[in-house]
């Protein structure tokens, strides 16, 4: 399957339908681009199990982090970085590799020290001056100084350092790179939501002339997948909300379905959480209910009672019915207001 053939499928599957008509041709195209997925993973496993250099190790796993899809190497990347996680770092590594290494692996979890850092220090233990030219290796070591504790004086010197010559109206940057490091002094990537960040570099990284690499193709296949499933949870999180009335009997509420269900898309991007993202929506939906009803419906007095009401069915070993009381307060309401 090309990689036009995979971003079809983005299309025919980017809007929400009410009724869905066209099942059958979703359904061979999901199972299609599922067996492709299948076939690009052992390609990109081999390639991945070629890297013998750490450098290439972490670049590719930082690569599939990015795209969204180290998910479906969870084992494969387990046993590479438990290969070089104390690893000898080489004389010649330079600040982008550095601080790529200490950050992929601290985010995996892996107890790395600092001291990594020390040959890019001066005699008074400052950041050399002369790294200011490498943007790249500032933008990498920005990246990793969020990775840092609060007993790691060295991250914080390095997020400072960083952040200043990054900002420097005297650095000679191009507007590609000035949007990149923008994008970064914003908002570092592991606090961005996953599945944006990995539409961006596809996007980014697409050939005008259609020409993909396997990697780039599985991601794009992987990321139409995972849209898809995300749609069905979405469909069943919406019918459950129009079942119970929540969108038109109470009136007060918000009704943003989408808007509910993108925080827990945040939360748990990674496919197998489908029943967790439907549930937590539900929850994140009663949050919302809650907070109109007491900012938009009831008065003082009444949302003390109904307060009160909430707290008595809330005791030990009581399961409240959240429901049942908003229902029962609006129905009082109304019926007090005739």
């Amino acid at each position: 399957m090309s990689l036009s053939l995979s971003l079809s499928l983005s299309l025919s599957l980017v809007t929400f339908h009410e009724s869905w008509s066209p099942v059958v041709i979703i359904t061979v195209q999901v199972d299609l681009g599922r067996r492709r997925v299948e076939q690009l993973k052992e390609e990109v496993a081999r390639t991945l199990n070629r890297s013998c250099a750490t450098k290439d190790v972490i670049q590719c796993v930082d690569k599939l982090q990015h795209l969204g899809i180290a998910y479906l190497f969870t084992e494969g990347i387990k046993s590479l970085l438990d290969r070089i996680a104390d690893s000898t770092v080489a004389e010649d590594e330079g600040l982008f590799h550095a601080a790529q290494r200490f950050r992929v692996l601290r985010n995996y979890g892996y107890n790395v020290a600092p001291d990594l850092f020390h040959k890019f220090l001066n005699r008074e233990a400052k950041f050399k001056d002369s790294l200011a030219a490498d943007w790249r290796g500032l933008l990498s070591l920005h990246e990793a100084s969020h990775y840092g504790t609060s007993h790691e004086g060295i991250m914080s010197h390095a997020m400072e350092f960083s952040k200043k010559h990054l900002k420097s109206p005297k650095s000679p940057f191009t507007p590609q790179q000035l949007a990149q490091i923008n994008h970064t002094l914003e908002l570092p990537r592991h606090m961005r939501m996953e599945r944006f960040e990995a539409w961006r570099l596809i996007q980014e990284s697409t050939h005008p002339k259609g020409n993909s690499s396997p990697l780039l193709e599985l991601a794009s296949l992987d990321y139409n997948l995972v849209q898809s499933q995300h749609q069905e949870e979405l469909e069943e999180f919406t019918r459950w909300w129009k079942e119970h009335g929540l969108a038109h009997k109470l009136s007060f509420v918000r009704d943003r379905a989408q808007e509910f269900f993108l925080w827990t898309a945040g939360i748990f991007p990674q496919p197998s959480f489908s029943r967790s993202r439907i549930e937590l929506t539900k929850s994140v939906g009663m949050c919302h209910l809650l907070d109109d009803l007491y900012d938009r419906y009831g008065s003082l007095e009444e949302l003390t009672l109904f307060t009160d009401a909430i707290k008595r069915f809330a005791g030990p070993g009581k399961t409240v019915c959240l429901l049942f009381l908003v229902g029962s307060f609006v129905n009082f309401r109304l019926f007090s207001l005739v």
